[in-house]
Order: structure tokens, then sequence, then C-alpha cells
């Protein structure tokens, strides 16, 4: 969902992001063909209803994660600093130690090859032309 907001905000001079902490919050970024890819594998290999976390288990901070999309893109993207709400973790991950050894995951596709990848099929799917975005 993030992705799609960030780049969103790259074509659309009106959207504007808010931004906790400065962007020095961290997330677990995964890309969806690998997420996918973890569930064919677990309905596959029927674990029964064993819980399985899938992800990368690499924290990136939000505002490395935005540079890239603005890179990638070639724009600025708007940006409101907010004061996280007292509740936010500032860091989160995945510890998917467990889907190794059951499903034998591993994430293929890094951070910023599945950001490109992403960043090529929204250009394509939004008609997001190189006078527009």
């Amino acid at each position: 969902m993030m992705p799609f907001r960030l780049m969103r905000a790259c074509i659309d001079p009106t959207c504007t992001i808010d931004v906790f902490d400065d962007g020095e919050i961290k997330r677990d970024w995964t890309y969806i063909d690998d997420v996918i890819d973890a569930f064919i594998n677990a309905l596959e290999q029927q674990h029964g209803y064993e819980i399985i976390n899938i992800g990368c288990g690499n924290p990136i901070k939000l505002s490395t994660f935005i540079e890239h999309i603005e890179h990638l893109s070639g724009k600025h993207i708007s940006k409101r600093s907010m004061k996280s709400h007292k509740t936010e973790p500032s860091i989160t991950y995945c510890d998917n130690s467990k889907a190794r050894k059951l499903l034998n995951f591993a994430p293929k596709t890094n951070i910023y090859e599945g950001l490109e990848k992403t960043w090529n099929w929204f250009r394509q799917e939004y008609n997001a032309d190189d006078d527009y975005c």
C-alpha cells in the first residue's frame, strides 16, 4: 500500500504524504512476487495451521524508501512531517526463520529491484508519461 501512495504522490502534485518522525521509522518491505511464492510454497507443502511470518527480515528507514522512489521517478514527493503516535513502534520487521526452515523461503528481490519493478508497473498501469511524472 505504501509504495502505491508514494508513487501516486510522484504524479499528483496535490498529494502530500504524512511522514512520521522525519522518516526515521524502519519497516520491513517485501516485494509482492516473493510473498506470492511463499504462499504457493505454503499451500503446496501443507503445513496445516502453522503460523509462518513472511518477509525480508531487513528493516529499512522510510526516508530511504522515499528517496529511492524519488530517484526512480525523478520527482520530489511532497511530505508533511509529523510526530508518530506513542504506540507506533519505531521499527518493525519479520522474523522469517520459520519460513526459511519450513518453506525454504528466501526473498529473491531486494528492496531496490522491487521498487523499480513496482515503479515500472505503476507508470504503465496509470499511463504516467514522462511529461506528467
